[in-house]
């Protein structure tokens, strides 16, 4: 049993080291998230567009009053800007509200902002407000008070003056369009969409191979297996059960998480259909807490011993189990390493051990089934091979025996 693992399926299977895989299971994983950002940021962007205020904007041209002494126009945008922000035209600014602004009220460029060309002598000084009269007055004072900082260095530079004061705008600046909002509103939702899921996946830390299985908890890994609704869908079945075979296994009990009930339930359904033409199986899909499982004895056809599979073994039955017996952790793939390293030291011992990562491949059938009004019913009626702790199930495929609880063997003739 020391080489249990050695003989799963691993090929094929992305490691969790390699980002793009991770990436990938991550879309697969948290398509929502990246839907309902999407979906949540274009349905307001639109929304928040329209509720914005209107806002007018005035243009003031400061220039020069005669030629400049200057030998190029290289140094007149820096020269201005430089001005523009010192502090005097800010200081205008608050000075022309009544009451005047407060000193640490910010103004550019949320009020007033200059806008400079290369090779232009044009200062062109803009007022933002909710008002047109307020916006104009706004360019205004900030145009004078440059003027004048221009003009200190006339000896310099040269003189400047307003040349064209600013006029109430007669329309407010057009706002963005529904469309162009709703666009780029799904954009932004799609790039936080992306950093939640990338967030969430580094904080997850997927395990989506056997090696990286073994190489967060040390444990055995049987390797992966994909469930389907029969064996002939299902993938990785052929090797779990060579494994079973070439190690001389006679009780296989599957433990787990509540939330892998049914993933074991259907694992034990499919290798019972696959061994019951070899082996004689005795499936049980629940057992009661205070017991061990039947020992299967004798020997049928071959020389081939009968097998015991059980869905929900307890831990204390894990701990009593026979020295042919395997007990086996099922777990997602894509189980975080920390719920992973967890329920190694819940459910596993130092004996003959391994961890199963299962893939659900008929999970989206499944779920189609179950909303399609023909089906609702039957959706709430015990799935195949009865409630846990209920009645057992034939490895041939047959009903579940009502009225008892004591499983039933099948399989090979005797």
């Amino acid at each position: 049993m020391s080489d249990l693992g050695s003989t799963g399926d691993r090929g094929g299977s992305p490691r969790e080291g390699d980002a793009l895989a991770v990436l990938g299971w991550g879309l697969r994983h948290y398509f929502w998230i990246i839907v309902l950002c999407v979906c949540t940021l274009g349905i307001l962007s639109p929304i928040l567009v329209e509720r914005t205020p209107a806002t007018f904007e005035a243009e003031a041209q400061v220039g020069p009053d005669a030629a400049l002494n200057l030998q190029n126009l290289d140094p007149l945008p820096r020269l201005g800007e430089s001005l523009f922000r010192n502090g005097r035209v800010a200081e205008s600014v608050r000075q022309s509200y009544d009451p005047p602004l407060s000193p640490t009220e910010e103004v550019i460029p949320q009020r007033v902002r200059l806008v400079t060309a290369q090779d232009n002598v044009v200062l062109t000084v803009v007022g933002t407000a909710p008002d047109a009269e307020e916006a104009a007055g706004l360019a205004n004072a900030a145009a004078e008070t440059l003027a004048d900082e221009l003009t200190r260095y006339e000896s310099a530079v040269g003189a400047f003056a307003v040349q064209r004061s600013a006029t109430p705008p007669g329309a407010p600046v057009p706002r963005m369009g529904r469309t162009s909002a709703a666009g780029l509103g799904g954009l932004a939702g799609l790039v936080a969409g992306l950093g939640i899921v990338g967030l969430l996946l580094v904080r997850r830390r997927p395990v989506l191979s056997a090696e990286g299985a073994e190489a967060a908890t040390g444990a055995l890994v049987l390797g992966q297996v994909w469930l389907g609704r029969t064996s002939a869908e299902s993938r990785g079945l052929p090797q779990l059960c060579h494994t079973i075979e070439a190690f001389g296994c006679e009780e296989l009990l599957l433990v787990g998480s509540r939330r892998t009930r049914t993933r074991r339930r259907e694992l034990v359904t499919l290798l019972t259909e696959v061994l019951s033409g070899r082996r004689d199986v005795t499936a049980v899909n629940g057992l009661p807490r205070d017991r061990s499982g039947p020992r299967p004895k004798g020997r049928v056809s071959g020389g081939r011993a009968p097998i015991f599979l059980a869905e929900d073994a307890s831990q204390a039955q894990v701990v009593a189990r026979s020295d042919r017996s395997v007990a086996v952790l099922v777990v997602p793939r894509g189980i975080s390493r920390a719920s992973l390293a967890r329920q190694v030291q819940q459910h596993l011992d130092g004996g003959a051990a391994g961890i199963l990562l299962v893939r659900d491949a008929a999970r989206r059938r499944r779920l189609l089934d179950r909303v399609r009004p023909g089906n609702r019913a039957s959706s709430k009626d015990p799935a195949p091979g009865g409630p846990v702790g209920g009645p057992a199930t034939t490895g041939n495929g047959s009903g579940p025996r009502t009225g008892s609880a004591e499983p039933e063997r099948t399989g090979g003739s005797r």
